[in-house]
């Protein structure tokens, strides 16, 4: 049986995993590159910034979001 505590902490967890880092590079473009950056960060990535919070943040989408994120900017892609 799962505890309230428990359940919470599984939550706190999951939440973690699920695109907290994208939005953060949406956050980042956002204040870098204005709505064009982040037009383009969506095309070339094919992850809207309204689907970054739910999907996975895998390795594989955060390498695709930095090297995206340095070519719109022109300078290297912050670590989140």
């Amino acid at each position: 049986m799962i505890t309230r505590m428990r359940f919470r902490n599984l939550l706190i967890r999951w939440g973690d995993m699920m695109g907290m880092r994208l939005m953060q590079y949406y956050k980042y473009i956002s204040e870098q590159g204005g709505i064009q950056g982040k037009i383009k960060l969506a095309q070339v990535t094919k992850i809207p910034s309204t689907s970054a919070a739910i999907v996975t943040d895998d390795e594989e989408k955060i390498a695709l979001f930095k090297k995206t994120v340095s070519e719109i900017t022109g300078k290297d892609a912050p670590e989140f």
